[in-house]
């Protein structure tokens, strides 16, 4: 019969595995390993948690990117029709908002300690400022530097480089600066102590 763990219960006959009801509801990766060695299973939990976070990461980060279409569509087809780069950068603050308390509470939520939550909060508003203006950039550069702006292009060619410039190619840009930084600084796997 196989067992893991203390006070386990028998589930039929030897042949079947016994287990601890406490147990079953703990995932994989806490699960010891039968000789108490760092088994592959335990490697395996470790990097699909990487994974995991990704995913999840990706999920904030689709919901944000239609909370910044939405917002940004809205101002630049009613109030800053004139000025879409202002639209978009404050569909983007409004997105950054929503993906703070999203990403600290769903992606990061096993390392977001309460005495960090200032630290945490800083090092993000810096680490969105920086991902903001490279988000922004694009749109900046291809509507004032390239000159892809009604009257020199067709309204529909200035919508698509728009839509290409900002949302697609600064989205791509800043997200893989957002993982990176939000990784690295903001929520280490070990943070640093928090100063008292």
């Amino acid at each position: 019969m196989l067992t893991y763990g203390h006070g386990q219960r028998s589930i039929g006959g030897s042949s079947q595995l016994a287990l601890d009801a406490r147990q079953i509801a703990v995932p994989l990766r806490l699960l010891p390993m039968p000789d108490g060695k760092r088994g592959w299973a335990l490697r395996i939990a470790s990097s699909s948690d990487g994974l995991s976070r990704l995913v999840r990461f990706i999920g904030v980060g689709g919901f944000c990117f239609l909370v910044t279409l939405a917002i940004n569509y809205a101002l630049k087809l009613t109030i800053l029709g004139s000025n879409p780069t202002l639209a978009f950068l404050i569909a983007n603050v409004v997105a950054t908002i929503v993906s703070f308390v999203l990403t600290r509470q769903f992606t990061f939520q096993g390392r977001n300690a309460a005495r960090r939550k200032r630290i945490q909060m800083t090092l993000f508003v810096a680490v969105a400022a920086v991902a903001i203006a490279i988000n922004t950039a694009p749109l900046y550069v291809s509507r004032w530097v390239l000159g892809f702006h009604y009257p020199l292009v067709s309204v529909l060619s200035q919508e698509v480089a728009d839509f290409v410039s900002g949302p697609i190619i600064g989205t791509v840009l800043a997200t893989l600066f957002r993982w990176w930084a939000l990784n690295s600084f903001v929520f280490p796997k070990h943070p640093s102590p928090a100063p008292a």
